[in-house]
């Protein structure tokens, strides 16, 4: 009988497929009909199975209960489609209660399993039953009182189970590394110093010292050209760049003042980015000072502000550079010294040459909202060595002891060798060593809590034996990146998966990693290591290996070896590799399949009495004894077509699959000779094509010289009948100088002063987010552009040609609104500032307006505003566009090229 859940009479995984056969004549029985949709059933249960998988396909989300009385016993599923491990359809066609105090309570073992070790894990399987009963025309044994039922519904049940954590697996990622050297720097004689990826230019800057002083060079990220070296005579420690103001910075000793009056000075030497080519590149446009000869530095990646750690010997100070200051030192006077807009100081040293600080390991990183600046020095205990500054405090009196987290307790012994922050900017990953014999390594994940003041353990970490020389994470938080000294003395780059690290061992002490088969060794000791934006390449800096002969043959210069950087290609899984693994073949479901894992309540408590409220992971109103219902962790999902297709799509859009095209290879070998072919036979002629009309003569044309002085012309007549005549001119030579460069319209005013308060309008009387509304904030170009140029860049009810980045001065993060864009017309201007406009309609404009509303939330905690243009989208007729290549708010001016991104900020307060 169909009176309860039965299972299904197709097979479940491979079978063999039987159907009827057909024939005239041939008596049929419901044996017969039952197999006709067993047939159809089975095969179509086997596609889903082995083609699509086992999860959920679309919805099936476990909710809280609405009423805050039922959230301790109910648990309420949201409509959906899952396909279990035979492929088999379970469908929930309406929202459906989970009865999960009822369960439990009707499971005596299932509550003894339920003490706060193991999680509470809710499923769904499929459950036919009968329905719509109808009498018996012929008499059976099965049947109450002469019936059966005419249909099965294809239903389902939920299913309880508890199972402890270390028996469970998250879904997972694909984590395998893999990785290629695919090409090396060298310098004779030369050390790399400091690397740095800048993103913003395409360029990967790396400081060498030789001999004979430093050098920075700045090789084309793809190609590997050099279209830049800049020149520093002393010694280089540092190397950065600013992306909003086209800087490339260089720290180190040895420079010349600007006015040429003053040698071997220490500082950071400004080139801009504009100028690395030709022989601008070889003198800085400006040197902000120190003392120490070793400053390293960090460029915060939000406001530019320049952050240089000068090294004295002793103790440190961390002093830090506005862009604006730095802006207007340049303009003004780059003999001079920049403003510092704050200072700390530390009461200790950071090292020697061959430490963390001297190597240019990653001891001085930003987190990537520019919030934090993670600062570690490798003298001293680590829990007092390793400082979290938030930069909007810095200046206010914060001190280096205010800066040291809560929480971040280690041994006497350990010190810090590298720090590095996840890419989401939540945990930061900490490389300590135990200087004991051999060495012990330390890679440990801290969590960041209240507010940064406090790093709390995220996992028990790993242990690996060798000396530590620096860190880099990949962005997907599934792989770090070591550059180390094995036990050896040999340097080694190792890939680590982070899983280890993540898990909280049983007695919380880190596990040991041993050493992966596939490192990649080098011969000279290594230096620093650094990654790309997208985690596909990482550069490795490796010191050269000296000469084993101490005393060359007398006249000839010692071998002092070659220095290299490693271009190593990474990736984290071989995805081509998955194709051969359906050769293993074909997964089963085994005897006890437990259904489909819809979601879990880690460490649930059964109590007789009370037991917890079941609440949504994010609902507002949580308290600390809820228990937060988790959809992701163990559930499974069956992405249909149509979502893959939306996947591809956006990550193609996003520009992340493709990596950066690798070093050119070496030349084949030549092919061989081909053989001669034969004579072809010769073709037929074709016929010949009409005559055409005659042109105009030499008398019938008329020639004008716009901007030509003083032309000559002359018709020379034929010096035989039935010759052309010919025309003659004789042009003046173009003056020297060549042609002039191509410029972008210019942009000649805005309704606000750069940097300012945005002016009043009606006296100060309306608040800035009625002014954003009702008024805009507008651009005048010094040409007219097309109006449809500024139209057209629209996605749905926004404009994709500019946005506006707004500062929240309570949260200190950005928040970026959506822009309507209007054509105007200019009305008038005083210098710079654009006073008036009017909306036009007209098909040639002189300038946009944008509108924007501010969430109400958030409209008095506003307080700074960053529009951004993207010029290259406003163009005139011929498609000339607008010059927006000058950053930081200054108009372009002078023969710069079209195109590029115009930003310029201003506040809502004085």
């Amino acid at each position: 009988m169909l009176e309860d859940c039965t299972e299904s009479c197709v097979p479940c995984g491979l079978h063999q497929p039987v159907r009827n056969n057909y024939f005239d004549g041939k008596f049929l029985l419901s044996r017969d009909f039952i197999a006709e949709q067993d047939y159809g059933r089975g095969h179509r249960q086997m596609h889903n199975a082995y083609l699509h998988g086992t999860g959920t396909v679309c919805g099936l989300r476990l909710i809280e209960h609405p009423s805050e009385q039922c959230r301790r016993e109910f648990v309420v599923c949201e409509p959906g489609l899952a396909l279990d491990c035979c492929g088999q359809e379970i469908v929930v066609p309406e929202r459906t209660l989970v009865r999960v105090r009822e369960a439990i309570e009707a499971d005596p073992d299932l509550q003894a399993l339920l003490d706060g070790t193991n999680h509470l894990l809710i499923s769904i399987a499929r459950c036919d039953s009968g329905a719509e009963p109808v009498p018996l025309m012929l008499p059976t044994c099965d049947g109450p009182e002469g019936t059966e039922f005419g249909r099965i519904a294809e239903g389902h049940r939920f299913m309880l189970s508890a199972r402890a954590p270390d028996d469970l697996a998250e879904i997972p990622m694909p984590a395998e590394a893999a990785f290629d050297w695919v090409h090396s720097f060298s310098y004779d004689a030369g050390r790399p110093t400091a690397l740095h990826v800048n993103n913003g230019e395409d360029l990967v800057q790396i400081a060498v010292d030789d001999p004979t002083g430093s050098n920075t060079y700045c090789y084309d990220m793809e190609t590997h050209e050099l279209p830049a070296v800049l020149g520093v005579p002393g010694t280089a420690s540092d190397t950065g760049s600013s992306r909003e103001a086209r800087w490339v910075f260089v720290a180190g000793g040895g420079y010349e003042s600007p006015d040429g009056e003053v040698g071997d000075l220490t500082g950071v030497g400004v080139w801009r980015a504009d100028a690395l080519t030709g022989p601008a590149a070889t003198a800085p446009a400006g040197i902000v000072r120190t003392r120490g000869r070793r400053p390293r530095i960090a460029v915060s990646p939000t406001s530019g502000t320049l952050y240089v750690l000068d090294l004295e010997s002793g103790a440190a100070v961390l002093r830090t550079y506005s862009q604006d200051d730095l802006v207007a030192w340049l303009e003004d006077d780059p003999t001079a010294q920049p403003d510092v807009a704050a200072e700390l100081t530390f009461d200790h040293g950071f090292g020697g040459p061959d430490d963390a600080a001297g190597r240019g390991a990653s001891m001085l990183e930003f987190t990537r909202d520019g919030r934090f600046l993670v600062v570690a020095s490798p003298v001293g205990r680590a829990d007092e060595r390793l400082y979290v500054i938030e930069t909007t405090a810095l200046g206010g009196g914060l001190t280096a002891t205010d800066a040291r987290p809560d929480g971040f307790s280690r041994g006497a012994q350990e010190r810090v060798e590298a720090v590095c922050w996840s890419y989401d900017d939540a945990y930061l990953y900490v490389l300590t060593r135990e200087p004991a014999a051999g060495g012990t390594l330390r890679l440990l994940r801290y969590a960041m809590v209240d507010g940064g003041a406090r790093l709390e353990p995220a996992g028990s970490g790993v242990l690996l034996e060798g000396q530590g020389l620096d860190l880099a994470v990949a962005p997907t938080d599934l792989r770090a990146y070591l550059l180390m000294a094995d036990p050896d003395g040999f340097t080694r780059f190792v890939s680590v998966d982070l899983d280890p690290v993540k898990t909280v061992s049983a007695d919380g002490q880190p596990t040991a990693y041993p050493l992966p088969a596939d490192t990649i060794r080098f011969d000279g000791p290594g230096r620093s290591l650094t990654l790309n934006a997208h985690g596909s390449r990482v550069y490795v800096a490796i010191d050269p290996e000296p000469d084993p002969v101490p005393h060359p043959p007398e006249g000839e210069e010692p071998d002092l070896g070659r220095g290299l950087v490693a271009v190593i290609d990474l990736r984290e899984s071989d995805c081509t590799s998955r194709f051969a693994t359906v050769l293993a073949g074909c997964t089963d479901c085994g005897e006890d399949h437990e259904g489909v894992v819809l979601g879990h309540l880690a460490g649930y408590v059964y109590d007789e009495g009370d037991g917890p409220r079941l609440r949504d992971a994010d609902a507002d109103a949580a308290e600390g004894a809820d228990l937060a219902i988790d959809n992701l962790t163990y559930r499974a999902i069956v992405p249909s077509a149509a979502t893959l297709k939306e996947v591809v799509e956006c990550i193609v859009a996003q520009g992340v699959a493709e990596g950066p095209p690798g070093p050119r290879g070496d030349a084949g070998l030549d092919g061989t000779d081909g053989t001669d072919g034969t004579d072809g036979a010769d073709g037929l002629n074709g016929t010949h094509g009409e005559n055409g009309t005659d042109g105009l003569s030499i008398d019938e044309v008329t020639l004008e010289y716009a901007d030509i002085t003083e032309p000559e012309a002359e018709i020379e007549e034929p010096a035989s009948p039935g010759d052309d005549r010919i025309l003659r001119l004789r042009l003046p030579e173009p003056e020297a100088g060549g042609t002039e460069p191509v410029t972008g319209i210019p942009i000649i005013a805005a309704s606000w002063v750069h940097g300012e308060r945005y002016p009043d309008i009606a006296g100060g009387s309306i608040p800035i987010h009625d002014v954003l509304a009702r008024f805009g904030i507008a651009i005048a170009f010094g040409e007219p552009v097309t109006s449809e140029s500024i139209t057209s860049a629209t996605l749905g009810k926004s404009s994709a040609l500019a946005e506006l980045d707004v500062l929240d001065a309570r949260r200190q993060q950005w928040l970026t609104l959506a822009l309507t864009a209007t054509p105007i017309r200019a009305t008038s201007i005083s210098g710079t500032l654009l006073e008036e406009w009017e909306t036009t309609d007209s098909e040639l404009v002189d300038g946009v307006v944008f509108t924007a509303d501010l969430p109400d939330s958030a409209q008095e905690t506003l307080a700074v505003f960053r529009l951004v243009l993207y010029a290259d989208f406003v163009t005139d007729r011929s498609s000339l566009a607008v010059d927006g290549t000058n950053l930081a708010g200054r108009l372009p001016t002078g023969a710069s090229a079209p195109g590029g991104t115009f930003r310029s900020w201003f506040t809502s307060e004085n």
